[in-house]
């Protein structure tokens, strides 16, 4: 009996490496500085960062802009810092040929521009929404240490869904 309990748990940590590793847990992170944006935001804000009601925000904001006729959209989200008291931003990046068509939409939703500006960008792959919350754990201390080794402030941290991958941008405040 105290075999088997021994393979169970030895295989419950295998697939568990496993599942991390294919999430991107163990994916070497490169911080590179470049500039980017502009980047055209509709959102609802979100006090915390609850990984559910991120995912139900997401899912309601991206219906609206469905419904609306806007189809260029990718997950597009702002975190600040924590001692910025500001709440959070969940939402949309829309491609700008479409930011015309967002006259008629839900009236709950905020929209704005984030300009294009110099930033620090690290990116992992996208294989699951789990893996926004593996990449915050394997991105944010990585972005960290840059932003402390150059000397740049605290800035609110920005997630964008590429596709195959999730950018973690971070705006250079000096």
């Amino acid at each position: 009996m105290l075999r088997a309990l021994g393979i169970l748990v030895v295989l419950l940590l295998v697939v568990s490496l496993a599942a991390l590793a294919y999430l991107g847990a163990f994916a070497s992170v490169e911080v590179e500085e470049r500039a980017m944006g502009p980047f055209r935001f509709v959102y609802r804000a979100l006090d915390g960062a609850d990984p559910r009601r991120v995912g139900e925000i997401t899912e309601q904001v991206g219906n609206a802009l469905r419904i609306a006729g806007v189809t260029r959209i990718r997950p597009f989200d702002v975190y600040y810092p924590d001692e910025a008291s500001t709440p959070n931003e969940i939402g949309w990046e829309v491609a700008e040929e479409q930011w015309q068509a967002l006259a008629g939409l839900d009236l709950s939703l905020l929209q704005r521009t984030i300009p294009a500006e110099p930033c620090m960008v690290a990116r992992l792959p996208w294989k699951h929404p789990i893996s926004f919350v593996v990449g915050f754990f394997r991105v944010d201390g990585a972005l960290r240490a840059h932003r402390e080794a150059n000397g740049y402030q605290a800035a609110p941290a920005y997630t964008l869904n590429e596709g195959a991958t999730i950018a973690y941008i971070q705006p250079v405040v000096r």
